[in-house]
């Protein structure tokens, strides 16, 4: 259940691939659905998140390459479970209002559905190799929306924020947190402050679960 709200609008957009540009009701209809299952998914697991255990729930832990140590973990804690419900519902208006659309709308849909999956899985992801990739995977639909459908000064708009996000997961990579992976009790139990719903954050933080994955690719 956990992937769903992440398939849902990838499998849409892969439909849209097949639909003709002309037949913009079907088009449009599409992508508000699989918002709308996604955005309902995130509402159900939010409701049935248990604040009073805390931790890493709905978990799914499968091995995807294991001689590189690379696995599909994901599952919500106390940030990601509040993250994906906000997150469902901005998608939900954002493709409600994209009814103003008029060029190239099956493009554009099918770009704003690649995002809107991208993001869940940043989510929900708990490896780091997944981590990153959904992180990247944003990156590439994002560009193209702001750059065609943008307003005043799109084209620098969409290289600007391509490149802070660029840089951003540079910064993020492996080699660059090898100091953070020696994290003191003080900063793990500052950190699990934020975390209204994870009340046991200290003893499995979102933090140290994607720091300890980390070490598998250092």
């Amino acid at each position: 259940m956990i992937a769903l709200p992440l398939i849902l609008p990838l499998a849409a957009a892969g439909v849209l691939l097949l639909v003709k540009k002309e037949n913009r009701t079907l088009i449009r209809a599409l992508a508000v659905g699989s918002t709308g299952l996604a955005f309902t998914l995130a509402l159900l697991l939010w409701l049935r998140y248990d604040a009073s255990r805390g931790g890493l729930q709905f978990e799914v832990n499968l091995p995807w390459v294991p001689s590189l140590g690379i696995r599909y973990h994901a599952g919500l804690d106390g940030v990601s479970a509040v993250m994906i419900l906000l997150h469902g519902l901005v998608s939900f208006s954002a493709v409600l209002v994209s009814a103003s659309i008029r060029e190239r709308v099956k493009e554009y849909h099918i770009f704003l559905l690649i995002l809107i999956a991208s993001i869940y899985g940043v989510f929900t992801s708990f490896d780091l190799f997944f981590l990153y990739f959904f992180y990247e995977m944003a990156v590439i639909p994002m560009y193209p929306l702001i750059g065609m459908w943008g307003s005043r000064n799109k084209e620098y708009a969409s290289m600007k924020l391509t490149l802070y996000i660029t840089a951003g997961a540079v910064l993020s990579h492996p080699n660059t947190e090898v100091d953070v992976v020696e994290i003191s009790p003080e900063v793990a139990e500052a950190a699990s402050f934020f975390s209204v719903y994870n009340r046991d954050a200290l003893k499995n933080p979102r933090l140290h679960l994607i720091i300890d994955d980390a070490k598998n690719y250092l």
